[in-house]
């Protein structure tokens, strides 16, 4: 395939991407303003949903051992930072009380990637005044497909624990002073990135850690991710709880987690 026609045909998935966001993000916002719970205030809710993030730098002069990998696995990384750009300003545009982001937040839990994408994030919110929330997803933690082709060779980069995870997205979900916390048991790991927070207008935000990612969960008994999702039973009995409390205090909870979208809170979320 020419050049050009390799130029032309990303500039067209780059205006497909952004438009398959902007469909999410304004669902999330008509779903705040017309739900049948809401009796005195509303909230609009803009969502972002499985970012990739993929720093720039990783894809080095993006040579044939690049372009080899992208044939197998077929991702806009060069582009993911100008994409989630770009999605950034939409959801400026259209002035939400919240930005909700579930995984996957990177392409396959590089470290250099959370550092980037938290940043931007975080700046995000200190630009326009919009609260960011975010989970992570099958790809973020534990992950040793994490690549980098900066010196155009392939080469294994850094991911990040549950704990470095934790401090990277501190501010953006982490470490709200109104945050309540799923804490496993002591060795195990499974659900812990898992929180719920107040929103404004009577709502609450669940956000459910599905991810597969330590050894208390992995079949091979190993701290490593696994592409898929489940609930821990103790995190599920967590979960209850939290919605028979906001159910008592007449809260209308918010779900967030790397599962679709139209599916039931649970459905498809295997115990672990």
């Amino acid at each position: 395939m020419k050049k050009g026609r390799i130029g032309k045909l990303r500039s067209i998935l780059l205006s497909l991407v952004i438009l398959c966001i902007m469909a999410v993000s304004a669902t999330a916002v008509v779903f705040a303003a017309e739900s049948d719970f809401i009796e005195e205030e509303s909230i609009s809710v803009s969502v972002i949903s499985d970012v990739h993030y993929y720093p720039y730098k990783f894809t080095g002069s993006q040579a044939q051992v690049y372009q080899d990998y992208l044939n197998q696995d077929p991702k806009l990384l060069a582009e993911s930072s100008f994409i989630l750009d770009r999605a950034l300003e939409m959801a400026a545009a259209e002035r939400p009380d919240y930005l909700l982001i579930p995984g996957d937040l990177t392409k396959d839990g590089e470290k250099q990637g959370h550092a980037e994408l938290s940043a931007r994030l975080k700046r995000f919110e200190k630009e326009t005044g919009v609260e960011v929330y975010v989970i992570n997803g099958n790809h973020d933690i534990n992950n040793s497909d994490a690549v980098t082709f900066e010196n155009d060779i392939y080469e294994s980069a850094e991911t990040v624990t549950p704990a470095e995870f934790r401090a990277f997205y501190d501010g953006l979900g982490y470490g709200h002073a109104d945050a309540e916390y799923y804490i496993p048991a002591e060795g195990k790991a499974a659900g812990g990135l898992s929180y719920t927070v107040p929103l404004n207008g009577g709502y609450r935000l669940l956000a459910l850690d599905t991810g597969i990612y330590s050894s208390d969960v992995n079949p091979d008994g190993i701290d490593e991710h696994i592409t898929g999702g489940g609930l821990a039973p103790d995190a599920l009995l967590w979960a209850t709880e939290v919605l028979e409390e906001a159910k008592e205090n007449n809260e209308t909870v918010i779900a967030l987690r790397p599962c679709d979208r139209r599916e039931n809170l649970f459905r498809n979320c295997r115990l672990v």
